[in-house]
């Protein structure tokens, strides 16, 4: 998995518990108005970081930080993605994902696994269900 950025510490991202943010790169879309732009285009891509090591400072902090929420970018584009969710719930967090949700098939697959836990959230904001969203500002690589 590429990792650009992990966020310690968010009270906004999963509502109602505490969080960290898992930062994947790469995105199928350009749309104009992303704010997270060094994690979209090639060009801007940050080093990448450990998964390893976020996992080690999350274990740490167990019964600290109850969640944690993977998002990019477009994160179902990261072919371990799901194994990375199911470590990361194995020991105990809730598991997020914000994705565009133009990738159903993926989003679909971690939908169908409810009883791991996983929750899929398509289109960042969206918290309660799966939506399929196409903004027109946005268009496929």
């Amino acid at each position: 998995m590429y990792i650009g950025g992990f966020q310690k510490i968010s009270l906004l991202d999963y509502p109602q518990k505490i969080c960290s943010i898992i930062f994947t790169v790469g995105c199928n879309f350009r749309c104009v108005y992303c704010y997270n732009r060094p994690l979209v285009l090639p060009e801007f891509y940050p080093k990448t970081l450990s998964f390893s090591e976020i996992k080690d400072y999350l274990k740490k902090r167990k019964g600290l930080i109850d969640a944690v929420v993977f998002t990019g970018g477009e994160p179902t584009i990261q072919p371990d993605l799901m194994e990375r969710m199911l470590e990361l719930k194995q020991l105990g967090f809730l598991i997020k994902l914000d994705t565009n949700g133009a990738r159903p098939e993926n989003s679909a697959k971690m939908y169908q696994r409810r009883g791991s836990g996983l929750h899929c959230h398509g289109c960042k904001g969206t918290f309660r269900k799966i939506q399929i969203y196409y903004p027109s500002e946005c268009r496929y690589k």
